[in-house]
């Protein structure tokens, strides 16, 4: 989404606050995820009247898979990259495709870690608070890859995610954006996203955020 506020300028690589737990070239790429996140993203095609044409875009075989899914089940990556591609299909725009990224986030955090966001809130806890949380929330839905995060200003950070095979699909990276928007706004007043083409790849997605 276009930011109402001003992303400050890069700060030294030194600054970052959670580090890769491995060398970059050595982060495993994410090879399971939580069938709750995938179940999540299909009721949120369901509430946008969109389901229809996604079942359309998936093959036989992977749509009686998805569709048969239940919440708290490890499902191979192939899956989710089946979704993804699926949903790229549709060409949906942008501003919705991050609106569905940031409904799948609050979906997720009802089913999986609704608990910690709840006392996080009452602890008054702010983006700078839950950042350091993202490499054990990320456990609970992947199996897989691993998270950079640097400060860029006093609200003002980027998320790296290295390891993702669904991020060379450009709708995974918008939702994904969306995503963050939707955790980082339940501990803020408002949260402003964006992608960074320029450091996303193959299996990396790059994200910019900012709040107020």
């Amino acid at each position: 989404m276009v930011s109402l506020v001003p992303f400050a300028a890069a700060v030294p690589a030194e600054d970052v606050i959670v580090p890769l737990p491995f060398p970059r070239a050595r982060v495993p790429p994410a090879r399971e995820v939580r069938s709750t996140l995938l179940c999540a993203a299909v009721r949120a095609l369901e509430s946008r009247k969109l389901v229809d044409r996604y079942r359309k875009e998936l093959a036989p075989a992977v749509e009686a898979e998805m569709f048969a899914l239940t919440a708290g089940r490890w499902v191979p990556i192939e899956l989710a990259l089946a979704h993804y591609e699926a949903c790229d299909r549709l060409g949906l725009d942008g501003g919705v495709v991050e609106d569905i990224g940031a409904d799948v986030s609050h979906r997720v955090h009802k089913s999986i870690i609704s608990v910690l966001v709840r006392l996080s809130r009452e602890a008054g806890a702010n983006p700078w608070h839950v950042f350091p949380l993202v490499p054990k929330l990320n456990e609970l839905t992947w199996h897989g890859g691993a998270f950079e995060i640097t400060r860029h200003g006093p609200k003002d950070a980027r998320v790296e995610w290295y390891g993702q095979p669904c991020a060379a699909i450009d709708y995974y990276r918008t939702s994904f954006c969306g995503f963050v928007r939707g955790v980082l706004g339940l501990f803020c007043k408002r949260c402003f996203t964006r992608t960074v083409p320029a450091r996303c790849g193959p299996t990396t997605v790059s994200v910019r955020a900012a709040w107020v």
